[in-house]
């Protein structure tokens, strides 16, 4: 397995650490959240970088196109479609 040493953002050291959630979007699935994902992250920018072995892993769940286990409806707020243009 290939292991990064350095950040590619910043050039600060990789340590591993688990992520305790990590989201992923495919269109005939929608949005699935992996918890306690294994990361190497940047100590100083805090970037984040998923093995091919974890992304190969997340890929396998995505492609099979139902639901985990575990599913939530989480509310958010509705917010005008215009709210966020500043006026010229």
């Amino acid at each position: 397995m290939f292991k990064l040493t350095h950040c590619g953002i910043c050039g600060g050291e990789l340590e591993d650490v688990v992520v305790a959630k990590v989201s992923r979007f495919r269109e005939q699935v929608g949005t699935v959240v992996f918890e306690e994902v294994p990361v190497q992250q940047c100590r100083e920018c805090k970037e984040q970088y998923l093995s091919a072995e974890v992304l190969e892993g997340m890929e396998r769940v995505l492609r099979k196109g139902k639901p985990a286990p575990h599913t939530a409806l989480v509310e958010v707020p509705a917010y005008p479609p215009n709210a966020y243009l500043i006026p010229a």
